[in-house]
């Protein structure tokens, strides 16, 4: 049997690697590095993704003016179902809106005592102002619709209800000084008309192409046979109330 001399094999070995890498450092060296750089790899990919995340959690609104930066929440259009869920809260019905105006939306409904205003702010919905109780309370309101158009520049809605003797009336809550009130008709050039006496409602009142519209009648030679007369309104801004537009009769 030959002796194998195990000196021999490991200097004849250590000849062979040691040209390959002449500064190599020894194994242990080398697995520490390995683990320090595996670590670092996932620190700066835990940073990255932390960065991310700020960048999309964080929106910064510039505000032009003063050149300073200011956090700010910009509301999403309200939709009608949390209009009439607040409504319903509030022991309303009969829900209008909402409607955009230049300071917001806006919604209204009919409450017990009256017409309740309310406004969209961050996010929820709130009162604005004081339950409207110039129709009356007890009115049982047929319907509320959004007429932003009917008085220019101001939220405002439509409403009607039913009078005493089955006729419809309607009316129009205006927001004019940072107030909402029920809107001021003037009177009509005819005196047999009802619009003569100028009031906040008028009979049969709904809107016609962005103008509120009420129906009069002449009651001559009595009621059932008088002539029915149509009757435009458009909204005076200098005296603040709706004034004659167009009176025409109503012709079958």
């Amino acid at each position: 049997m030959n002796r194998i001399d195990e000196q021999a094999i490991r200097d004849r070995l250590e000849r062979a690697v040691a040209p390959l890498d002449p500064a190599a450092p020894p194994l242990e060296m080398l697995r520490a590095r390995a683990v320090r750089r595996r670590r670092f790899r996932l620190a700066i990919g835990a940073g990255v993704t932390a960065a991310a995340a700020a960048i999309v959690a964080v929106v910064l609104v510039v505000v032009p003016g003063d050149g300073s930066k200011q956090q700010v929440t910009v509301d999403r259009a309200p939709s009608a179902d949390s209009l009439a869920a607040f409504a319903a809260a509030h022991h309303g019905k009969h829900v209008a809106g909402p409607i955009e105006s230049g300071t917001g939306y806006y919604g209204a409904f009919a409450v017990k005592k009256g017409i309740r205003v309310v406004h969209y702010v961050d996010g929820a919905w709130q009162a604005d102002g004081a339950v409207i109780t110039d129709y009356g309370p007890g009115r049982w309101v047929v319907s509320l619709s959004g007429a932003g158009s009917v008085v220019p520049g101001v939220p405002s809605f439509v409403m009607r209800y039913r009078g005493g003797d089955v006729s419809y009336f309607g009316g129009v809550v205006a927001r004019a000084d940072g107030v909402w009130r029920a809107a001021e008709f003037a009177t009509c050039s005819n005196r047999e008309l009802s619009c003569w006496n100028p009031g906040t409602e008028q009979p049969y009142g709904h809107v016609v192409n962005g103008r509120f519209v009420s129906i009069h009648n002449d009651c001559t030679p009595y009621c059932a046979a008088g002539t029915d007369y149509r009757v435009t309104w458009k909204w005076y801004r200098a005296a603040g109330r709706f004034t004659v537009f167009s009176e025409h009769a109503i012709r079958e």
